[in-house]
């Protein structure tokens, strides 16, 4: 009816616009659309009036079909359009971070914003237990941590098979399992594994989606895809770390090392320089290795010089610096290479040797003093022995032997002193029987001096565990330094032996001499300082006697001290662990 009223143009004001209405609803915007449809469809009877209306309702039933089907396949597009650039931006952000931490946090409100859920966590698999562990949460107050072993719980079989899990009501599903009091109900929820081509490294929750939804298989896909690329950008943040890790302990020990470190890239750029380093070329540890306070530096440029001549190769030189201060630095290069065999630059360690060189020519200094004279010494007693001598002659040759003797054990003390810790092997020693067997060996000296050794001690003092043969030395020392430094009018050498706290025991040596001061006692115990006295003449010979016998009772973990009065008594008091 319609159709003929629009053919003969007899349709009421009213019945057009509610034709209007009609035909945009079914998606023609105007009437003219709609008349020329029924415009080619000829009508001369009601028959053919009644097929013409049902070809025309079965063309606008068509018409509206292919519209909204046009309609939702550009809404199909529209939305994968989206998916695809919001993953291309959320892969461009990932690819971005490397710190874990951020990282984890930007893929999980990600993950919860794509598919519109209400709440979300990550679980990272830790290597140490291999299990699954909460690592950042969102949507929910609790932040404690919750373990899961591999495959339990759904979480555990999506880490365990590789396969998502969606759940649309937990309530009828077993393995769904809460490890913690404090959470928010979930009602429906997706876990979809993080996974790389070699392993999965982890699972994304989403819980309740939100309007109370359900999880779609479009929403499993776009997460598995968001899955996909946070999982590589998980793997490389923790090689990040691992990285950083490692940088951060190289750098710990570098910058702990005593000695000065300097890096420098293939064209001995300096690159790091550790505190030493910065202390020994005096660079602030806040100045930039490019600043021109460091180009300006005599010595680095020395150094660079110096590394530009050898090429990379690993070397040892020396740098002797003579203004505005002197000193020695010993330097040792060494190459650093790639796994390929290329260079990637140097590694140079520098010591401030300036005291050790001064040390070893003083050594030198004072070995040869105290080997000085000894050559023509032997070989005159040597032809003495040869020729013979007369017994008015026989005297002098005697002291001469015992100038040799005593310079020998001067010369043997000061080398085992300079040699470093004494090699020792402890036994149980009743050091009352030593004492004793040295005061025999000491008689005839003893006799000729006046002298006499009075020993006191206690009856129930335990063996002391000490090396043997160190201990007859450190005893032949300190009672001969005893009677040699003791006043001609003396009588007495006293040997006081007792138990101290902490199962100790403490020896005392005391002879009556001259009174020696607090400055001089600290020259007898360092043999470089006496030969810079004597240099000056204000010392007339050099004694090792003390300075070794403080040597051997600290290698056996005890201590050495010396005392002087001011009437002349002076002591030796030296302690010996018993165990």
């Amino acid at each position: 009816v319609i159709g003929a009223q629009i053919r003969t143009k007899k349709l009421t004001k009213k019945k057009r616009n509610h034709l209007l209405e009609l035909a945009s609803s079914i998606g023609i915007s105007d009437l003219e659309t709609f008349t020329s449809v029924l415009n080619q469809i000829p009508i001369k009877s009601n028959e053919e009036l009644t097929n013409a209306s049902a070809l025309i309702g079965q063309t606008l039933s068509q018409l509206t079909y292919h519209e909204f089907e046009i309609d939702r396949l550009m809404t199909d597009i529209l939305n994968k359009y989206e998916e695809i650039t919001s993953l291309h931006e959320i892969q461009e952000t990932l690819g971005s971070e490397l710190r874990l931490d951020r990282l984890v946090n930007l893929i999980l409100r990600q993950a919860v914003s794509i598919v519109d859920a209400e709440a979300g966590s990550i679980m990272l698999i830790d290597t140490n237990t291999n299990q699954l562990v909460s690592y950042e949460s969102y949507g929910t107050s609790n932040n404690e941590e919750i373990r899961f072993e591999i495959g339990e719980g759904i979480a555990g079989k999506v880490v365990e098979t590789g396969i998502s899990i969606i759940v649309n009501d937990t309530s009828l599903d077993p393995s769904f399992i809460i490890k913690t009091d404090h959470h928010k109900a979930i009602n429906n929820m997706m876990c979809v594994p993080l996974m790389t081509q070699e392993r999965v490294v982890g699972a994304i929750n989403l819980n309740n989606k939100k309007n109370e939804a359900s999880f779609t298989s479009a929403d499993e896909r776009l997460v598995s895809s968001l899955g996909a690329q946070a999982a590589i950008a998980i793997e490389n943040a923790n090689l990040y770390k691992e990285l950083e890790d490692e940088k951060e302990k190289i750098e710990k020990i570098i910058n702990t090392s005593a000695d000065g470190i300097i890096v420098t890239d293939p064209k001995t750029h300096i690159i790091l320089m550790n505190y030493t380093a910065r202390e020994i070329f005096n660079i602030s540890q806040d100045e930039p290795l490019n600043s021109n306070a460091i180009q300006r530096n005599t010595v680095l440029n020395i150094l660079q010089h110096k590394m530009e001549k050898v090429k990379g190769a690993s070397t040892d030189f020396d740098i002797i610096v003579m203004k505005p201060n002197r000193f020695i630095l010993s330097a040792r290069t060494s190459t650093l290479r790639d796994h390929n065999g290329e260079v990637m630059g140097s590694i140079i360690s520098l010591r401030n040797v300036t005291e050790y060189k001064r040390a070893e020519t003083k050594r030198r200094e004072l070995i040869s003093f105290l080997a000085h004279g000894l050559p023509d010494l032997s070989n005159e007693i040597l032809n003495a022995i040869r020729y013979g001598i007369s017994q008015s002659e026989k005297e002098h040759f005697i002291e001469k032997t015992a100038i040799i003797d005593n310079r020998v054990s001067q010369l043997w003390n000061f080398l085992q002193y300079a040699a470093g810790p004494l090699r020792i092997e402890k036994t149980e020693t009743i050091l009352m029987m030593a004492i004793y067997k040295m005061k025999e060996i000491f008689l005839p000296m003893l006799l000729k001096h006046n002298l006499q050794i009075k020993v006191i001690y206690e009856p129930d003092i335990l063996p002391v565990r000490f090396d043997d043969m160190w201990m007859k030395k450190l005893l032949y020392l300190l009672i001969d330094n005893a009677i040699k430094f003791s006043k001609k009018d003396a009588k007495i050498i006293i040997i006081n032996v007792y138990s101290i706290e902490n199962e100790k025991v403490q020896i005392d040596i005391t002879n009556y001499g001259e009174y020696i001061t607090p400055e001089h006692i600290q020259i007898i115990f360092d043999p470089f300082k006496q030969l810079d006295e004597l240099e000056e003449m204000r010392l007339s010979h050099i004694s090792i006697g003390l300075t070794f016998s403080k040597h051997i009772v600290d290698a056996h973990g005890g201590w050495l001290k010396f005392t002087s009065q001011e009437d002349g008594t002076n002591t030796v008091s030296f302690v010996l662990p018993q165990r």
